[in-house]
């Protein structure tokens, strides 16, 4: 059983999930064919795509625009590395009011990147706090626990020498 591919679609003031429309399942097609995707869209959508980008740390935000004349526009927002979100705005009376929900969709997901790395020393110190109990042995700046990598480093040490 295949799995029904879906799209988000912005109408209306509004955001939906439906099944995907048949120019988007013929750009998985071609890409199941080996064409990478933003140039099996483009195929399929019969345009280009515009590329935006807004510095945000060490990676940044990308946003890819296709604007079809018949199907609408379709947008993928994401970093060099994946793709977060994939909205189709069918009708051109919706575009204006999905732009000005772009700046507030990069905000949020800039905020929770910062979260996420402030967070990450205090995981690593409660994760070294359960494994270990109370004591000096967690790096103040990273959260590390010391014992942790001492035992790492001796297990290298010992696969590396071993015979």
């Amino acid at each position: 059983m295949t799995r029904e591919s879906r799209v988000i679609v912005y109408s209306e003031g509004a955001f939906h999930d439906q099944p995907a429309p048949g120019w988007y399942r013929e750009a998985e097609e071609l890409e199941a064919g080996g064409l990478d995707w933003q140039k099996a869209l483009s195929r399929v959508l019969g345009t280009d795509h515009d590329q935006y980008a807004e510095s945000l740390g060490d990676v940044g935000i990308e946003i890819r625009v296709w604007r079809s004349t018949g199907l609408g526009t379709y947008v993928e927002t994401g970093d060099c590395i994946r793709t977060w979100d994939a909205v189709w705005v069918p009708r051109p009376s919706s575009w204006w009011p999905f732009q000005g929900a772009l700046p507030s969709a990069a905000h949020c997901e800039r905020q929770q990147s910062r979260h996420r790395r402030e967070a990450q020393p205090y995981r690593h110190a409660l994760i070294a706090y359960t494994r270990h109990g109370e004591g000096h042995h967690i790096d103040r700046d990273t959260g590390d626990s010391w014992i942790d990598l001492r035992r790492d480093r001796e297990q290298r040490r010992f696969y590396r020498d071993a015979p």
